[in-house]
């Protein structure tokens, strides 16, 4: 009867189930998954169609998991600094590290941003915060785009295209290496995006990252 009602909760409420797995999942399971790639022009760390990864960013994106965007962080960390923070480039660079903005249009968006929150993990990890800035308000949506997961890919590139804009442009530096961080590349179309923005206002070098990917991994 237990197994019955437990099955009954799970179909009608199967946020709660996929919470429990993460909350039960030891995280080593997912470090098992990572394979770092270079996808077009960005790192990606896993691919989205593994159901774990999937129900992950999920419960990190929508649900407000801590141990989902705490694993995620691990993994974003894990690529930034065997990517982009070799010891030659902290010497010669400054980095700054930013995450794409949330969308305008999606509703309660000042309660929570999992991207900002996946921010804040990964610069309590830095042993040495001096030799990185994080940087939360770069990037801002100048007007309003549709959710991108509804649209094909033409469609996203078109929905984003001079969407993002830089907040403080006087403060791009062509010494400064950027580093822009993301959940999911499904076409890379916001990620690019986000890099025009910063090249049309004068960065030099910029690296994309995302932790997992709708592209054939």
């Amino acid at each position: 009867m237990l197994k019955f009602i437990v099955k009954v909760i799970d179909l009608l409420f199967p946020k709660y189930q996929s919470q429990q797995t993460i909350d039960d999942l030891n995280k080593y399971k997912i470090f098992e998954k990572f394979n770092l790639k270079k996808i077009d022009s960005a790192y990606v760390l896993c691919d989205y169609a593994d159901n774990l990864i999937k129900t992950l960013v999920k419960q990190a994106k929508y649900y407000k998991n801590k141990k989902a965007v705490d694993i995620i962080a691990d993994g974003l960390f894990g690529v930034i600094q065997e990517i982009a923070l070799s010891a030659q480039e902290i010497s010669e660079k400054d980095i700054v590290i930013l995450g794409i903005p949330p969308n305008k249009t999606r509703k309660k968006i000042e309660e929570y941003d999992h991207i900002k929150l996946i921010l804040k993990y990964i610069e309590k990890r830095s042993i040495n915060t001096a030799m990185y800035r994080i940087n939360y308000k770069l990037l801002f949506w100048n007007k309003n785009i549709k959710r991108q997961s509804k649209l094909k890919k033409d469609e996203r590139i078109k929905n984003v295209s001079g969407a993002l804009s830089v907040s403080s442009p006087e403060d791009i530096s062509e010494n400064t290496k950027y580093i822009i961080i993301d959940d999911i590349k499904t076409t890379g179309a916001t990620l690019n995006e986000a890099r025009r923005a910063l090249y049309d206002a004068g960065a030099k070098e910029i690296t994309l990252i995302a932790f997992a990917t709708n592209m054939k991994f």
